[in-house]
Formats: structure tokens, C-alpha cells, sequence
């Protein structure tokens, strides 16, 4: 017979050994209300399970491999909860009966994924779902996001509500002359876009491939969409709101118009954009991305109304005329008319009066383009769709003739007269079923009856072309539009070819629906954006090398940025709709060269920001060292619904945090050491001071009342940016949560972080507190936490360091360190038997 299999329990007890049961999973109620403070998360107990009890989760039935259940429990952490992004591996496994798995302490997993991980005829591909962070378990801090981005682009992180304007964003940033002109852009207003833009693409040209969030944005944008009746004054508004049904992005006479002659409806039509263009939770039928793309694109055209220049003040010293006198500070600023360059086409409007003949002409601009389909689908191509919204007739129209001084029949004639570098067009498709039909070449049953040759999707199997090939003449009014191959470059033929350059898309995800949370839309948008290497590109940032390395498309999906091809941009299954479509012609960087980046924060920018505001105000080296710490406030998460305020305690959104006080010091021990320490206005509602932690009491933050000096956060931010720019090293403790919430991208090279300093590998991150106590024998944080405090301690602290290495006894002195904790059970204060390191070393050097 067979040899009989050896029992599990005649094996040697050194091949075995024992493990504790996992803990208890964590609620939703908790992890989304959990506050993160110095590493540890703080919640309210929900009273709804009971201690000390654990629930049994599903698992798979068929057996797995060791390495492949480390693969499903693990996150791209290293820990147990989450999902690894590339779980192809296990098809095949998955126990058809579970909806979901649940194993070890994290939350619900989903099932795996179809091979190779594709998508369903109902469901997406794993690149293309909504991607989703559990930030109150993990931290943002702690969550390894190169899971999802193996490229040297940036991803925008989705934690809040309004991210679903991040395809927007990413496709902004990569039209290299947007980029290079917002980049170049400064101004003094406090809620400016344009300067917002410029900060934000400032940090994803220097993020290389690490994740940027865009608070700062969202925060000066939710001030313009719902606007207090100061900004109102300020931006020349009405008090009273648009009617929201009186805004249409329908191809008609009035949508996308922002030419001169409306410069008397200018603030009705900003007001009008304002309110009806930004809500992000409208119903279905009114909500689009459309109309955030729409009112971007116009408020940037017209906001130069707005900028206002930095003042840089004379010496108080000074008399005479030149004390009356005032330096205005004008930075470099290539974005007065990018938007218009770029993206403004000249329509021609040509009335004919019947009854005498006579015509008028009169022109507009156009930014962009919406798609009028037939009522029926018909076999029409997106080309000659295009041409007949390029050219439109209408007749039996009674206008105003001139001639006549009448109302006469008359035919209209509206022509592109002159096409843009990028050509912006709306697929208008939204929920409309035969709209979408155009895309996909019909419904199912023709396109199954199309594959029966099992002929292969390509491009020619797609509506949406790649090229494009417009000509024009202005006599007679003629305008064609054709497909172009990518065979024909270099045929002598007139006109301009416009390559498909972006794509943004809507990806509807049925199991998005019922896994949406209570104010979440329950579809998401991505970007597919072709890289391109254009000699124009003369920005000076680390994007300028990659854009010489040719061209590529990529898939840009919230955190997620992936390879894609030229295949995959022009596919449209069930589940993804196209939103915006630009078109770039071929020769548009020699059209509209990228101007070249200037830094526009120069010494007389930050002279004027500081707190004298005078041209005597002394400039930090370049490359010096600073210790930096700050302080945050809980507020509420940005919110652009229109109208939509927001309410202090009990919003029931996770809670976000707001840059309160950042504190400088110089890395010199000297009486004046304090270089920066400023306290800063928060305009969101301050749902939680967090005076235990913060330091910061009610009234603190108050410009008017408060009992310490207040500045604005543009003012300290362009501050911080000039210390960047300059090289400066700073100092600090777990600055990894820091410069995150201040919003900035700080070179690792200038970057000294006691916590990875003093850390062993695998061994939990040594608190300030602790360190203070036991390398510099000083008691912190006693009744609340100080910013300049911790700024002069954790400089002190890397002092400490650099004495220890100079001595060579760092490595033991940090192992006494975690051994000296282990033994007080990480506890300092009174009564606790704490001892220096000095103590420490001298005691191990006896016993050896």
C-alpha cells in the first residue's frame, strides 16, 4: 500500500510554533472619526459591539499558499486589512458563495479579481475603479502609495468629497504652456486660482512620482463658489444668486462665448458660472464634469481683474519724498491671456436679411465646444459630426436688419473662423443611452455581429479618431473636417492636423453604488493624457527631461497613474463615458511657445510678505539650517456645493486639519533664535482647537481680536516656498505630517527628521517627549504642546546626534534608548525613574 503521510502532530515542536489570535476588527464608526495625534488614533467608543468579543470573518475555501494568503491580507503597507493592487496571481480561488472575505483585522476585503485583472461586462478594470485609502486606520502618512504609481508622475489624493475634480487638474498640468504660465504666476490676492494652480503644479513637477493633495486649492475654490458677502464685494458680484436653471452648456449662441463684447455682463456671467457650474452634488441629469471644466477655464480667462500686486514699503527710517513713495512688486506673469491663446476659437455669426439681402458679420470666441448629436442614431462619423458644429445654418429666423430698421426673415450662418492650438470639445453624453451609442458604434447586437470575424478592437473599431485633419477658408464660409491617418504625416495637404491629446472620462461602477458612503458620488473620473516631447518645453523643472523622452499615454486615476496605449484611450465599454476631449494640434508649441520658468518668488516678494514689509528686511543663506514645527487645527473638509456651508461639530465628515501656527527657529542656540513664529487665520469652520495637542485656545486665531499677531496662509506659505527655493535643511519631528498639511514638497535631501534618526528598523518611532527627556534630560509638553517649543527641542536633539556620532557611541547609545523605554513602558512624567543618556552609557560602560 501507500506510505502512510506523516500526522501534523508527530512533527518536531521546533517546526511549529505558536501565534495569538488576531484582534478584533476595527468599526467603520470608528476609523472614520479617529483623530491621529503623534501616531496613535483617538476615538469615541461607539457602544455598538461588545468587549473583548470577536467576529468570525469568511475565508476562502479552497487551500492557498502561505504566500498567497500574505498576499490577501496584506496591504501595500506591509499590513494586514487591505488588498494588494496585484492580486492576479489568485484566480481561480476565490469561493464563488463570498461576496467578500474577511481575514485577519482589517477591513472587508472584495473578492479577487477576474484573471489578469480585467474587467466584467458590468464592471471595470482595477485601474480604472474608484481607488480608496483607509486613512483613519493607517494614516496617510504611513500608506505606501507606489503600489498604485510605478511612474515618476504624480498622483492627487481622493480623501475628500470634492477630488473628483483631480482628471481636471492633471490634465491642466500637463498642456506644457498652462503649466509653464501658471508656474510663472504671483500675486497678492488671497484666493487667487491661478496662484493656487501654480503652487499645486509646483509640487507635482518636484514630487517625482510621490502623492500631492490639493487642500489649498479646494479651499480658495469652495471661497468663490459660495462667497461671503466681502469676497462678493471684492470680486464685484451681486448679493443675490444665479438662477441655476439659466446656465446651458448646449452648443447655442451664449455657452462658452467670453469674447470683449460681454464685458458689461462680465460679473452676472462670473456670478452665473459660480453658482450652476461648481455643485458637486446635484442630481444626475444637472451634475457634470463639464461645468467645473467649463467655469475653470472661464474664471482663469477673467480673473486678471483680480490680481493684485505685492506692496513693498519703504524704511520707516526714511524721509522726505521718497518715504510717500511705494514699490510696487510685479512678479513675472506670462498667464494674462494663456487661457484665451490656448483655447479661444473666433466664430463668425453672418446674418443675411431675405427681404433686402444686406449681411452683418460680427464675431465671438469660444473655449470650448459641446457635441449636438442627432435625435436618432445614425452611422455618422465623429468627424463630420464635428464639421456640422463648426458649420451651422439656420433659417427662417426673424432678426433686426440695419438696412431695413425692421424685424425681417433672415437666415443666420455661424462658422469657425479661426481654430485654436487645443481644441476643447464636451461629449455631452452623460446619462443619454443613444448619445453613447455613437461612441460605441451602436448598441451590442451590432457590435457582436461586427466581431463575428473575430476581428481584433482597435483603432479603426473605434468612433473616436486619433487625428484629425481641419481646413478652412474664409471665402467661401467653408470648413471641413476629416479623419487623418497617422500614415498620411508629411502629404502636402492644407489645412491643420490636431492629434487627440486627453481624454477624460466617467466610469460608472455598479458595486461603486452600493459601496458609496452617504454624500459620496457614486461614479468617479479619470484622465488619459498623452505625454509629449515637445522642443518648445522649456520649463525648468524635473518634467521638462521626461517630456524629451517622446510620447506616451497615461491612465491618471486619482492616486493611481499606470501605463496605458493608444488602443485602450479610444475604447468606451458600458461602464466609462467620455466627459472632455482636447485636441492639440501638431505644431502648437511653435505657435504658442511655453515661456520660460521664472521663479516668481524673489527676494522682494518674500521682503514685502514678511512682517515689516520693507526693503530692509534680511535674507536668510542660501542653504542654511532651520528647526520647524507646526500646529493644526480640526476643520471641516472642503465642500463645493454651492450654498453649502458648513456646520461646526456633528458634520459627520472625517476630519481634515488646518495649518494653525508654523513656528522657525535658526539652528543657532541664541537668544533670537526665533525666526518665523506665526499664528494664521483659518477661514473653514473650526470644528476642534485641539488645545491639548495644539496649544491653540479659541480667540488665538482671530485677525482682529485675537492675542497674537495672525497672518494670512498665503503669506507664510510663499515664506516656506522661498526657504525651499533657497535650500534650506529643516529640522524637525515626524515633518513627514507636517509638510503634508502645510501643502508643500520639500527635497528629501533638505529634510533632517529626528524620528528616522533615532529609530531602530522594525521598532516603533520614538516620541519628542521621550527624546527630550532622555537626551537632553528636559521635560516638554507638560499641560499642552508649544510649536516653538518642539522646534528649539527637536533642533537639540539632532546637536545631541551629531555629538553621539562624533563620539562613535550612537548605535549603542540608541539601543539604550529603546531598551531604557521598554523597561518604563514608554511612560514619562513625574514619579517615573527616568534617566539621560548620559547615565545610560556610563552604566552599560561599567558592566563591561
Amino acid at each position: 500500500g501507500s506510505a502512510r503521510q506523516k500526522l501534523l502532530s508527530e512533527w518536531d515542536p521546533s517546526m511549529t510554533y505558536q501565534v495569538a489570535t488576531a484582534p478584533k476588527r476595527i468599526s467603520r464608526d470608528v476609523l472614520e472619526f479617529m483623530k491621529v495625534v503623534d501616531f496613535v488614533g483617538y476615538a469615541a467608543y461607539p457602544e455598538n459591539t461588545v468587549r473583548n468579543q470577536r467576529v468570525h470573518g469568511e475565508v476562502d475555501t479552497l487551500p492557498l499558499s502561505r504566500k498567497q494568503i500574505a498576499r490577501l491580507t496584506r496591504d501595500p503597507t506591509g499590513k494586514f486589512g487591505s488588498p494588494s493592487p496585484d492580486d492576479s496571481k489568485l484566480r481561480g480561488r476565490r469561493n464563488p458563495s463570498a461576496k467578500r472575505v474577511a481575514f485577519g483585522v482589517g477591513e472587508e476585503l472584495e473578492p479577487l479579481r477576474s484573471p489578469q485583472g480585467e474587467g466584467t461586462a458590468s464592471r471595470p478594470p482595477f485601474r480604472f475603479r474608484r481607488l480608496r485609502v483607509n486613512v483613519g486606520r493607517l494614516g496617510l502618512d504611513e500608506f505606501d502609495f507606489s503600489q498604485y504609481n510605478k511612474t515618476r508622475f504624480a498622483g492627487l489624493e481622493n480623501t475628500v468629497s470634492s477630488s473628483y475634480i483631480n482628471c481636471v487638474l492633471q490634465a491642466l498640468f500637463l498642456v506644457p504652456q498652462i503649466r509653464a504660465s501658471m508656474m510663472n504666476h504671483l500675486c497678492a490676492t488671497e484666493s487667487c486660482i491661478t496662484c493656487e494652480l501654480g503652487f499645486l503644479f509646483r509640487m507635482l513637477s518636484a514630487a517625482r512620482g510621490r502623492n500631492c493633495h490639493t487642500s489649498n486649492l479646494l479651499r480658495a475654490l469652495r471661497h468663490i463658489i459660495n462667497p461671503s458677502q466681502e469676497i462678493k464685494a471684492a470680486l464685484g458680484l451681486s448679493a443675490s444668486a444665479g438662477d441655476m436653471s439659466t446656465f446651458s452648456t448646449s452648443d447655442d449662441t451664449t455657452a462658452g462665448d467670453c469674447g470683449e463684447g460681454n464685458g458689461e455682463k462680465l460679473a452676472d456671467d462670473i456670478e452665473r458660472m459660480t453658482i450652476s457650474d461648481m455643485p458637486l452634488f446635484l442630481s444626475k441629469d444637472k451634475f457634470s464634469i463639464e461645468n467645473f471644466h467649463t467655469f475653470l477655464l472661464q474664471y482663469l480667462w477673467h480673473e486678471k481683474k483680480f490680481y493684485k500686486p505685492f506692496v513693498l514699503r519703504k524704511p520707516a527710517g526714511e524721509t522726505g519724498a521718497a518715504a510717500e513713495e511705494e514699490k510696487r512688486v510685479i512678479p513675472y506673469d506670462s498667464s494674462q491671456d494663456i487661457i484665451k491663446d490656448l483655447f479661444a476659437a473666433t466664430l463668425a455669426v453672418v446674418d443675411v436679411c431675405n427681404f433686402c439681402g444686406r449681411s452683418s458679420e460680427r464675431t465671438k470666441e469660444k473655449v470650448f465646444f459641446t457635441i449636438n448629436y442627432p435625435e436618432k442614431y445614425s452611422p455618422l462619423s465623429f468627424a463630420t459630426i464635428l464639421q456640422k458644429m463648426f458649420v451651422r445654418s439656420d433659417k427662417g429666423l426673424r432678426l433686426w436688419c440695419q438696412h431695413c430698421d425692421s424685424l425681417r426673415e433672415s437666415m443666420r450662418v455661424t462658422y469657425l473662423k479661426k481654430f485654436p492650438p487645443v481644441l476643447c470639445i464636451h461629449a455631452n453624453v452623460a446619462e443619454n443611452d443613444v448619445h453613447f451609442k455613437f461612441w460605441r458604434k451602436g448598441d451590442d447586437s451590432s457590435r457582436r455581429e461586427e466581431k463575428k470575424g473575430k476581428r481584433s478592437r482597435g483603432n479603426s473599431d473605434s468612433w473616436l479618431p486619433h487625428r484629425l485633419l481641419v481646413q478652412s477658408e474664409e471665402k467661401p464660409r467653408y470648413v471641413a473636417v476629416q479623419e487623418f491617418s497617422e500614415r498620411g504625416v508629411g502629404r502636402s495637404q492644407g489645412g491643420s492636423v490636431y492629434k487627440l491629446t486627453h481624454v477624460v472620462s466617467k466610469i460608472v461602477d455598479p458595486q461603486e453604488e452600493s459601496d458609496a458612503k452617504d454624500g459620496e458620488q457614486p461614479s468617479h473620473y479619470i484622465a488619459h493624457i498623452l505625454v509629449r516631447g515637445e522642443k518648445g518645453d522649456s520649463t525648468d523643472s524635473p518634467m521638462s527631461k521626461q517630456f524629451q523622452q517622446g510620447e506616451s499615454w497615461y491612465l491618471f486615476n486619482d492616486v493611481g497613474v499606470y501605463h496605458s496605449n493608444k488602443h485602450e484611450v479610444v475604447s468606451f465599454e458600458r461602464w466609462r463615458r467620455p466627459c472632455v476631449l482636447y485636441f492639440t494640434r501638431l505644431d502648437s508649441c511653435e505657435l504658442l511657445p511655453p515661456p520660460p520658468f521664472q521663479n516668481p518668488i524673489t527676494d522682494d516678494v518674500y521682503r514685502a510678505v514678511c512682517d515689516a514689509g520693507t526693503s530692509e528686511v534680511s535674507l536668510p543663506e542660501p542653504g542654511s539650517k532651520f528647526a520647524i514645527d507646526s500646529e493644526f487645527v480640526a476643520v471641516s473638509p472642503p465642500d463645493l456645493r454651492v450654498g453649502k456651508q458648513p456646520v461646526a461639530g456633528g458634520s459627520g465628515a472625517p476630519v481634515h486639519f488646518s495649518l494653525a501656527r508654523v513656528s522657525v527657529v535658526r539652528n543657532e542656540e541664541t537668544k533670537q533664535d526665533v525666526f518665523l513664529d506665526d499664528y494664521i487665520h483659518v477661514r473653514e469652520v473650526i470644528v476642534d482647537y485641539l488645545t491639548r495637542f495644539s496649544g491653540i485656545h479659541e480667540g488665538d486665531l482671530d485677525p482682529d481680536n485675537g492675542r497674537h499677531k495672525v497672518s494670512s496662509l498665503k503669506s507664510v506659505y510663499l515664506r516656506l516656498l522661498y526657504l525651499i527655493d533657497r535650500k534650506c535643511t529643516f529640522i524637525g519631528h515626524g515633518l513627514k505630517k507636517d509638510f503634508r498639511i502645510m501643502n508643500v514638497v520639500v527635497p528629501q535631501r533638505q529634510v533632517i527628521d529626528t524620528v528616522d534618526l533615532f529609530h531602530l528598523s522594525r521598532q516603533r518611532k520614538l516620541s519628542l517627549k521621550f527624546l527630550s527627556a532622555v537626551l537632553l534630560g528636559q521635560a516638554i509638553q507638560l499641560d499642552t504642546h508649544c510649536s516653538v517649543e518642539d522646534a528649539r527641542t527637536a533642533r537639540d536633539c539632532y546637536h545631541k546626534y551629531l555629538k553621539l556620532k562624533e563620539a562613535g557611541t550612537f548605535s549603542n547609545a540608541l539601543k539604550m534608548l529603546y531598551q531604557h523605554g521598554h523597561d518604563l513602558g514608554w511612560v514619562t512624567g513625574e514619579g517615573v525613574p527616568l534617566r539621560t543618556i548620559e547615565d545610560l552609557l556610563m552604566a552599560d560602560q561599567e558592566q563591561l
